[in-house]
């Protein structure tokens, strides 16, 4: 019985996180899965522009990560950059194509579009004849995500369904299930919110992506605030940060806690009140799950700031231009705990806590349909070729 793939890239940290979210819910159904970063399958440079590069630029130049986006974000049939892009991507991701012929996965569910796409120009050629499913880690659209062969699209919202329409993409091959997050952020509970002002207030501050100055600026800002504040900062591998904050002391009535990598962000999710952070799709998704309104900063334009309007449309959480505006929001957030409460409703209407199980049963479906699938070959299927040291 051979697994179905789950490709990703590890360009910061959502995609991988949407993948093992998958995989996850493959298994809880019996299935076998696996996940493999399309990275190890390439060289050091390639590999080093497509998750070193992206790290520094998107926590240091905001301004190239928007160029970026926009010049990438045309109709791959029409766009001379895009498909040099994909010509380069294809030539330098040889062994991932010889792994596709070597295994050849019933399936592969892609949460990025750099395997989507070589997957994508197999199937084309008659080199590939699974399904490809597209698993969209945003909250708004790039056409670098759209590619011819894709059986099914995963997105956030019905935005996005309608944009997929206008781009020629069928309505019957897109499903909104939201962004798959692991099974833990699905049983999370929260209390409800107590009317009156609560006598203390937990925030979450997640730094790990983020500039240290901006972080450790905001610390220094929020003291002035004289309310009485709980916080726990996550800087997660960022040792520099870590040293730099475990330094800090706030006034009383603050206490702060810092954390570098954690295993439990679910744990402190539920025990938060207000999170701040990038807008990442992935810790989007997350905290919704746990009903937790959000402070939103420093996005990478343009995607993390569709991510954040989206939220703030919606009434889930405030896009905060600058510290100033993170401040403003908590002080009026503490004052005014109603409103507060508000934002926690909206953040469970608009949390998919069993996006990844909705994903992996749409593919069961799917494949039992297909006379020639998955679910009629043999156990003696399920070996690998080459794949021992990615599992």
């Amino acid at each position: 019985m051979r697994p179905f793939l789950v490709p990703y890239v590890t360009a910061g940290n959502g995609h991988r996180a949407a993948a093992m979210a998958v995989r996850e819910a493959f298994s809880k159904e019996g299935l076998p899965s696996i996940t493999v970063d399309v990275l190890n399958f390439s060289d050091k440079v390639f590999r080093m522009i497509y998750s070193n590069i992206y790290e520094i630029i998107g926590e240091h130049s905001h301004s190239s990560c928007g160029a970026l986006y926009k010049l990438t974000d045309q109709d791959r049939e029409k766009s001379s950059l895009i498909q040099l892009v994909d010509k380069i991507s294809d030539k330098s991701l040889t062994q991932f194509r010889d792994f596709i012929r070597d295994n050849d996965p019933p399936a592969a569910i892609c949460t990025h579009f750099l395997p989507q796409a070589i997957l994508c120009n197999m199937k084309m050629n008659g080199q590939y004849n699974g399904r490809i499913y597209s698993c969209i880690t945003d909250f708004d659209l790039h056409q670098m995500w759209v590619c011819q062969g894709v059986e099914n699209y995963f997105v956030a919202n019905e935005a996005m369904v309608h944009k997929l329409e206008e781009l020629g993409v069928r309505k019957e091959n897109i499903l909104v299930s939201g962004i798959p997050v692991l099974s833990k952020f699905s049983s999370l509970s929260r209390k409800r919110i107590v009317p009156g002002r609560p006598q203390r207030m937990r925030i979450l501050i997640s730094g790990s992506s983020v500039a240290d100055k901006k972080i450790l600026s905001l610390l220094e800002s929020i003291n002035n605030l004289e309310i009485p504040l709980d916080i726990d900062v996550i800087a997660g591998r960022n040792e520099s940060l870590h040293e730099r904050i475990s330094s800090v002391i706030l006034d009383h009535p603050m206490t702060i806690r810092v954390h570098g990598f954690v295993d439990n962000m679910e744990a402190l999710m539920a025990g938060s009140d207000l999170l701040i952070s990038k807008p990442g799709g992935l810790t989007i998704s997350e905290a919704l799950c746990a009903n937790l309104p959000l402070l939103l900063f420093s996005p990478i334009p343009f995607q993390e700031t569709k991510n954040a309007t989206f939220i703030e449309e919606k009434g889930a959480g405030f896009l905060c231009e600058d510290i100033n505006q993170i401040l403003h929001k908590v002080s009026w957030l503490y004052h005014n705990p109603s409103e507060l409460m508000k934002m926690k409703d909206q953040c469970a209407s608009l949390a998919y806590p069993m996006s990844a199980r909705t994903i992996a049963r749409k593919i069961i479906r799917d494949l039992h349909k297909d006379p020639g699938s998955f679910f009629h070959l043999k156990l003696s299927d399920f070996e690998l070729t080459g794949t021992e040291a990615l599992l």
